[in-house]
């Protein structure tokens, strides 16, 4: 499937407030049916998108699907929850990101962390959880 650029939006940053701002951006096109779903980059920008949707009085998952990413509780606990893509390790890129730039910053081996690591991330497993926010029809455009 070719990717339209002109139908990727960037958020400022990984924040509520960036996600309801980029979605934003997106509301005329989805009231006229051109976007169908939504990926954001995290939960944190997913919940504000999902604000946005649902003050702009755009219906989720009916009108827009949306999926976030990092499988933050929170968003199993919003109407609608979020669907979201979660891992079987939560914490490994935080303590991975964590110990890499200790390393930097003490000029140790940058091998020894990826050394740590290497067990569990080739263990590391995605998983797509099925909430509220994903529709599996297929609009009429």
């Amino acid at each position: 499937m070719p990717i339209r650029e002109e139908l990727l939006f960037y958020a400022e940053d990984s924040t509520f407030k960036s996600g309801y701002l980029v979605t934003q951006e997106l509301c005329n096109q989805i009231k006229t049916n051109q976007i169908d779903s939504i990926v954001y980059g995290n939960d944190d920008i997913a919940i504000g998108g999902l604000n946005c949707l649902l003050d702009e009085g755009i219906d989720v998952p009916n009108d827009v699907s949306l999926i976030g990413t990092t499988d933050l509780p929170r968003s199993a606990m919003l109407t609608p929850s979020i669907t979201t893509q979660g891992t079987n390790d939560k914490y490994l890129e935080y303590q991975f990101a964590v110990d890499y730039l200790a390393a930097l910053i003490l000029g140790d081996s940058i091998e020894n962390v990826l050394e740590k690591y290497s067990d569990r991330m080739r263990h590391y497993e995605h998983f797509i959880f099925e909430r509220e926010t994903v529709s599996t029809k297929k609009k009429e455009v």
